[in-house]
C-alpha cells in the first residue's frame, strides 16, 4: 500500500479492531517460556499523523484507568496507547502508532522483523523503531530488522522451522485471486504459503487483515466514497473477511482458526494458531465480551463481530 492510502486509513475501524485484537495476542504470548519472535508482511511507516489520533486520546482520558479494565478485551491496546502517549513524549500528540510500535509495546519478542515494499515507509519505519528502542529500555534485547522489499520471497525467513514465531500478514485487501503482492493485496496461493510455512513451525500464530474489495478503492471523492459504500448492504460487508476464514480453514486444516470484524465496515482479521498459538486464538475474547469494552463506547464505537462458526 502506498504512503499517501496509509496515512489516510490511519487509526480508522479497521486500525482499531486490528491493533486491539494484536495487543490482546501479543501480551498473551509472554506467558510462556517459550521466547517468540515477531514479523510483518506489509509493516508501514510506523507512525501516522493524523486527525482520529486526537479522536482516541480523548476516548483514552475518559476510559477507566488500567487497574479497572482487567476484564476488558481492549485493556492491552488502551496500555499502548497510553505508553505511546505519554507525557514524556508529547510530539507524538497528533501520531498515531502503526501495527510495529503497538506489538513492541506489549509483547515480550526476541526477535522482530518487518517488510515494507514502499521505500520512503520502510526508511521512516526505521527512524520510529529507533526512537521506540532509545525510550523503552526492554526493547534492547529485541532484534529488530527492517527489510524494505516484498515479503513473497521471505516467507519462509519469516517463518523458520522451530521456535514459537507470530506473523501479522496486513495487505490493503485480501483478493482471493490475487496472483501477486502489488498494490497491497494478497491472494490464496500467497495465503496457503503462509498457512504451510506456520504448520512447519513448532508453535505459530498468523493474523491476516482484510479490507475493500479489489478496485472499490477506485472511488476518490467522499460522495464516490459514499455511494460505494450504499451499494454494498450491510451484511455484504462482512464478506471479505467470510472468505478470508474459509481460505484460511481450507489452507490450515490442522490449525485454530477464528476471525472478527468491525460491524458496518469491509475491515475484518482472521486469525489461525498451531500449537501454543491454537491455545491463543482459542482464549480470544468471544463477540460479547467485546460489547462491554471501552472501545464500543462514543466516540470510538468499535462493534466487533466473530465471523463464522
Amino acid at each position: 500500500m502506498s504512503g499517501t492510502r496509509q496515512q489516510r486509513h490511519a487509526a480508522n475501524a479497521g486500525d482499531r479492531l486490528k491493533h486491539a485484537l494484536l495487543a490482546n495476542v501479543a501480551q498473551r504470548l509472554g506467558a510462556g517460556r517459550m521466547p517468540w519472535s515477531y514479523a510483518e508482511t506489509h509493516a508501514g511507516a510506523g507512525a501516522y499523523a493524523t486527525p482520529r489520533a486526537t479522536e482516541l486520546r480523548a476516548a483514552l482520558a475518559a476510559a477507566p484507568p488500567l487497574r479497572a479494565m482487567r476484564t476488558d478485551p481492549g485493556a492491552t491496546y488502551a496500555r499502548a496507547l497510553r505508553r505511546w502517549w505519554r507525557p514524556a513524549a508529547a510530539h507524538r500528540s497528533g501520531l498515531y502508532p502503526g501495527s510495529p510500535p503497538i506489538a513492541l509495546l506489549v509483547g515480550r519478542f526476541s526477535r522482530a522483523q518487518f517488510c515494507e515494499a514502499e521505500p520512503r515507509s520502510a526508511r521512516r519505519l526505521e527512524r520510529i523503531l529507533a526512537e521506540l528502542r532509545s525510550d523503552s529500555p526492554a526493547l534492547d534485547a529485541v532484534e529488530m530488522t527492517v527489510h524494505a522489499g516484498s515479503f513473497v520471497r521471505r516467507v519462509d525467513r519469516l517463518l523458520p522451522l522451530g521456535g514459537a514465531r507470530f506473523l501479522l500478514a496486513d495487505p490493503y485487501c485480501y483478493d482471493p485471486e490475487a496472483s501477486s503482492a502489488a498494490g497491497g493485496r494478497i491472494g490464496r496461493r500467497h495465503l496457503a504459503a503462509l498457512a504451510a510455512a506456520g504448520s512447519r513451525a513448532r508453535d505459530c500464530l498468523l493474523a491476516v487483515f482484510t479490507s475493500r474489495r479489489p478496485g472499490e478503492d477506485a472511488a476518490r471523492s467522499p460522495a464516490e466514497r459514499r455511494a460505494s459504500a450504499e451499494r454494498h448492504a450491510p451484511a455484504e460487508r462482512g464478506a471479505p473477511t467470510e472468505q478470508l476464514l474459509r481460505d484460511l480453514r481450507a489452507a490450515a486444516p490442522q490449525a485454530r482458526v477464528r476471525g472478527f470484524r468491525a460491524a458496518g465496515t469491509p475491515h475484518g482479521v482472521v486469525l489461525g494458531g498451531w500449537g501454543a498459538g491454537a491455545r491463543r486464538v482459542a482464549a480470544l475474547p468471544a463477540e460479547e465480551e467485546w460489547t462491554r469494552s471501552w472501545l464500543a463506547r462514543p466516540p470510538v464505537c468499535l462493534d466487533v463481530r466473530e465471523v463464522g462458526p
